[in-house]
């Protein structure tokens, strides 16, 4: 298997490699490239590889840029000490996301996973949007990524009461009054979920545990009660009272 480096550290590309080596003895790991720039100039060449590990942070730039600047179909790995790009990193080929600082083991387990896909899609045609798309749920579906301040938050679908649209922007509001600023659209967390949230309008997506009851009010809409205080109030349109009635009586 042929590797391509993309890292502006020489000492590190020189420890990835060894590391590479380590595992994988008949793999070559020969070329390092440094920068985004020194990366666009090589592949406008359209050299062939089988892999790529890449840092995402170089010097002249996000290696983002790279891959959404050129036809590389080949995965990648990337490597970086910020969790914050995970998300981007498996919409530019990554087919995995390794935490810096680097251990052999966890190169170990990178390149099994490349291998793994390999060969369940050999000698068939890679859809590779497909892979990272299956892949991204298995990882992420579980767990939002939240930008909080200096922080990056992983926290789960279970600790969140709602999810509320103000003013054009998507807001995730937990079980215990915390409030956070998403990137995420309302329809794609509608997506990701699950049963125990319902799409009340179009500005709120609410889980089962914090509705306490549901009335009707002067304009025959549900208005639901929930089990912490928020700006707005929380209603159920005509059209979706049917459909909300039957989910609140199935969930517990």
């Amino acid at each position: 298997m042929k590797i391509i480096l993309i890292e502006d550290e020489p000492f590190l590309a020189a420890n990835l490699k060894q590391m590479i080596l380590a595992v994988r003895p008949t793999y070559t790991a020969d070329i390092w490239l440094s920068s985004v720039a020194d990366a666009l100039e090589f592949f406008e060449q359209d050299q062939p590889a089988d892999l790529i590990f890449s840092d995402i942070s170089l010097g002249d730039g996000l290696s983002f840029e790279i891959f959404q600047k050129t036809q590389i179909t080949c995965p990648v790995i990337f490597c970086t000490a910020y969790e914050e790009y995970a998300i981007h990193a498996f919409e530019n080929n990554g087919v995995d996301f390794v935490l810096k600082p680097i251990t052999e083991e966890r190169i170990r387990k990178a390149l099994e996973k490349i291998e793994t896909l390999a060969n369940h899609y050999r000698p068939r045609s890679i859809n590779m949007n497909a892979v990272l798309s299956d892949y991204l749920k298995q990882q992420y579906n579980g767990n939002l990524i939240i930008h909080y301040r200096d922080k990056v938050l992983s926290v789960s679908f279970e600790e969140i009461a709602l999810f509320v649209i103000r003013h054009e922007q998507t807001f995730a509001i937990t079980k215990l009054g915390q409030t956070y600023l998403l990137r995420e659209s309302l329809e794609e967390l509608e997506k990701r979920a699950g049963a125990s949230f319902f799409r009340a309008n179009r500005q709120v997506l609410v889980q089962r545990p914090v509705i306490l009851s549901a009335s009707r009010n002067p304009l025959r809409k549900l208005e639901l009660n929930l089990s912490l205080d928020i700006p707005e109030k929380v209603t159920v349109g005509k059209n979706k009272i049917t459909s909300f009635m039957k989910w609140f009586g199935q969930q517990e």
